[in-house]
């Protein structure tokens, strides 16, 4: 466990070193900075990735394995998580059982990516607004809502938002809801942002990091746009630029959301 609470923290660190040093770097040219930032971005993954497969490897024989084996692709490493299952049953009475939990658990977490397919309802969650006062999605059902999970120290995040006030300007008179919600650990750094980026639209925070939206959503990267439609459905995912404006477009004409 060690291992892993390791690797997951300095995988962590190295995303926002990543976010941070390429926001500051003097690159002009925005397609240059995107490619590089997803360029380390996969790099940082891959070296995830690696360090899992080894802890995986290499304690098949201990019951905490189930961590790291949760953590790997389902696709990618079936053979792997299989073989690692299989071992485990074997074991004894107790490791029959954890395995028995462990696939229960993961299909209960395939139960919540499915209900975040498109054309589903967008899930309720709450957050604080900038006063402190808990709000819940759903007080905004009814209207077209541009849902963006964002944070201060997220470089893309903060590149995206200059589309996002383009687009507010445009569409706030035609029922159109802007909501950017924090994951920032600290609220003094998101308040800090707000008011750098001056960002005029409603605001949120989640103050337990957004490890609550993280699940509820199924995101594991920022920013993570989305439009939800006049009747609360998750009309268009993983958003940005140009995208943005189109999916509102397409909305707003009562196409389907797979109508593209």
């Amino acid at each position: 466990m060690n291992l892993v609470n390791f690797a997951e923290y300095r995988t962590y660190q190295s995303m926002i070193a990543v976010s941070q040093n390429v926001w500051k770097a003097q690159i002009e040219d925005k397609k240059s900075k995107q490619e590089l930032s997803s360029s380390l971005y996969e790099a940082n993954d891959d070296n995830r990735s690696a360090w899992m497969h080894y802890i995986v490897e290499n304690y098949a024989d201990v019951p905490s394995v189930l961590v790291p084996l949760a953590l790997l692709d389902e696709e990618k490493d079936t053979e792997l998580i299989n073989k690692t299952l299989c071992h485990l049953e074997k074991l004894s009475s107790i490791t029959k059982q954890l395995v028995a939990d462990y696939r229960q658990n993961r299909a209960e977490e395939k139960m919540l990516r499915e209900r975040m397919k498109e054309g589903n309802p967008a899930p309720e969650f709450t957050f604080l607004n900038e006063k402190g006062k808990t709000v819940s999605i759903n007080k905004l059902k009814g209207k077209i809502i541009v849902l963006d999970f964002w944070a201060s120290w997220c470089g893309p995040c903060r590149r995206e938002i200059p589309n996002i006030k383009k687009y507010y300007a445009e569409y706030k008179t035609k029922g159109v809801q802007f909501l950017s919600v924090s994951i920032d650990a600290k609220k003094d750094d998101w308040t800090k942002a707000l008011k750098e980026e001056q960002m005029l639209w409603m605001q949120g925070w989640t103050p337990d990091s957004g490890k609550s939206v993280l699940k509820t959503y199924q995101f594991n990267g920022i920013p993570f746009i989305i439009l939800i439609d006049k009747e609360g459905k998750i009309y268009r995912k993983y958003l940005r630029g140009e995208q943005i404006k189109k999916a509102i477009d397409d909305c707003l004409m009562g196409k389907r959301f797979d109508e593209k």
